[in-house]
């Protein structure tokens, strides 16, 4: 949140406040209150209506006054006690006068002999504190540790902070202006959405932080707080670019006339703007004219043909577009893809010719229209290599096509949600060939009975598995997995507290469960308390319940600092 500092009236995300409370209602000085107070000679009282804030930049400049004031009024101190000394040592050094003795001498003189003293002692300390005069009268050694550090620890200390604050961490004093400097050169990095109050950033802001490091960037995000007019800012400064992602409010296609020409780095682009709707190739065809020949991994939401001279691609995503036979025959050709994403997308014809990517590992055709029975079975005889596979919603793909993916044996990953054409048949042979699978989706496949389902566990090495709406799951599938991390049965009314017991009691690295709307009770609940408790791996469970059992679990049960029951409205 932007506040206002109450000392220079800068407007800044970090601010600290003067006051501190433990309960909310006595408030006392935060260690700052009295340094400000000396500093600036002025009091200062808590507000009923808004806390004094201070920012980082007076904090420094404040705190290097007070120490200074310590430190003077110390030496001052010292110097007026090592002057007393020297004084009383010169005198001693003057001859007794033995005539003309007053009273007033002579009672001076019993009194000082009254007070017990060692006289070769003291005489010992005036004489050292005579010959090391300028030692002592020296001042105390600053206590300033952050300025004790050399530049380059410095630089790495300001790279942790938001990067917009180093454009005020600089106007602090000469120094940590040449140190932000040293801290631009090592910014590799930049996302603009890394930090909560990235929205509050505009463009010019952007522009400015790409101005100062955009020469060392390999890496750039920049999320919706720009239009495609900062393109041009990023192709006079970012010349060293190897991974480059945009995501527009509007683009305008005449902002990427050869803007990628002087990038010979550039490996990875991904560029999107806000539309929902299916998006036209007239702008994308600009920007893809300019894109250099060694390009590995193209991300776009919008369908375009020019890829022929990408000899070099090797993964290509293209989601919420529309495109046919054209395109297909292009991306055919580029026999280095192995990764290809049409998520949401719809496919006019073409889509067999995938066949040909004998290299193609992961395939993700997500709610994908076109998908045919056709396409699938030409790209399992082909394809032997895919470790992910993605068929959710693609309600064109019959019973028979979808046995054909037991061929697939290096499989890792597959998702068949919502397909009803998922019998025993397709199951079983995916059971039996994919042993290698890790992650296994067949949420609403209503289709798979119950006993096939019990032959799931055989798959000893998956780690995921979401089994949500099949009211034919029962425990007795769950017994025997040892390496779940996630594990989501939501609406399975068949599954009781004897399977998720077992889950949680054996899979030690466990990190989501979802039972909401199950049979399973609060014995379940307690068996995650008792279990997490003795958790070494620093692993938080994440359990997922019903709200209506939520209501009834006492306050007093969350106790294990590894577990974290929630509610999923």
């Amino acid at each position: 949140m932007v506040d206002t500092c109450s000392i220079c009236s800068t407007k800044t995300f970090h601010l600290t406040s003067l006051f501190v409370t433990d309960d909310g209602k006595k408030w006392r000085d935060s260690g700052l209150l009295k340094m400000v107070e000396v500093c600036k000679r002025i009091k200062i009282i808590k507000s009923v209506k808004k806390i004094p804030m201070i920012c980082n930049p007076c904090i420094y400049k404040i705190s290097k006054s007070f120490y200074n004031i310590n430190n003077h009024k110390n030496h001052q101190d010292k110097r007026t006690v090592v002057c007393e000394t020297i004084k009383s040592s010169d005198e001693s050094k003057i001859p007794a006068v033995e005539e003309n003795k007053n009273t007033d001498y002579i009672k001076e003189k019993s009194q000082l002999n009254k007070r017990p003293r060692n006289e070769s002692h003291d005489n010992a300390i005036r004489k050292k504190l005579c010959q090391r005069n300028e030692e002592i009268i020296e001042p105390v050694i600053k206590q300033d540790l952050i300025n004790n550090l050399d530049n380059d620890c410095l630089a790495k200390i300001f790279l942790y902070l938001p990067t917009i604050e180093l454009f005020y961490i600089e106007q602090v004093c000469q120094r940590w202006k040449l140190v932000v400097q040293l801290a631009w050169q090592d910014t590799k990095k930049y996302i603009d959405n890394l930090y909560k109050n990235c929205n509050l950033l505009k463009q010019l802001h952007i522009e400015k932080i790409i101005n100062r490091c955009g020469h060392h960037l390999n890496h750039l995000v920049l999320s919706k707080n720009c239009d495609s007019s900062i393109i041009k800012i990023i192709a006079d400064n970012c010349h060293n670019l190897v991974r480059l992602e945009l995501k527009f409010k509007t683009i305008n296609e005449n902002n990427f006339t050869r803007v990628f020409s002087r990038m010979a780095k550039l490996k990875v682009i991904k560029i999107e703007d806000n539309r929902d709707r299916f998006n036209t190739n007239d702008h994308i065809t600009h920007i893809l004219d300019s894109i250099p020949e060694g390009i590995e991994e193209i991300f776009f939401h919008s369908a375009c043909n020019a890829f022929e001279h990408f000899n070099a691609i090797r993964l290509i995503s293209l989601q919420h577009c529309e495109f046919g036979l054209d395109l297909m025959q292009k991306i055919s050709l580029k026999k280095t893809i192995i990764y290809i994403d049409f998520e949401k997308s719809v496919l006019k014809s073409g889509l067999p010719l995938l066949s040909n990517l004998i290299n193609l590992k992961h395939l993700n055709l997500d709610f994908v229209m076109g998908c045919t029975s056709e396409a699938l079975v030409h790209i399992t005889d082909e394809c032997k290599n895919i470790k992910y596979l993605n068929l959710s919603a693609c309600l064109g793909i019959s019973n028979n096509a979808l046995i054909n993916i037991k061929k697939l044996i290096n499989l890792e990953s597959l998702y068949l949600q919502y397909l009803q054409n998922v019998n025993e048949n397709v199951l079983t042979g995916i059971i039996e060939n994919c042993k290698n699978l890790k992650c296994l989706n067949i949420a609403a496949c209503s289709s798979i009975p119950g006993s096939v389902l019990d032959e799931i566990n055989r798959l000893n090495k998956l780690e995921k598995l979401v089994i949500t709406r099949l009211d034919n799951a029962t425990d007795f599938m769950l017994i025997g997995f040892y390496n779940l991390k996630i594990l989501r049965c939501s609406r399975c009314t068949n599954i009781t507290d004897c399977g998720i017991m077992f889950v949680i009691q054996n899979c030690h690295n466990l990190e989501d469960l979802r039972v909401d709307e199950t049979g399973v009770t609060d014995k379940s609940i307690h068996c995650a308390v008792e279990q997490t408790k003795l958790r070494k791996n620093n692993v938080v469970l994440q359990l997922v319940i019903s709200l209506t059992m939520l209501k009834k679990i006492d306050d007093s049960i969350n106790t294990s600092s590894f577990l974290k029951i929630l509610s999923l409205p």
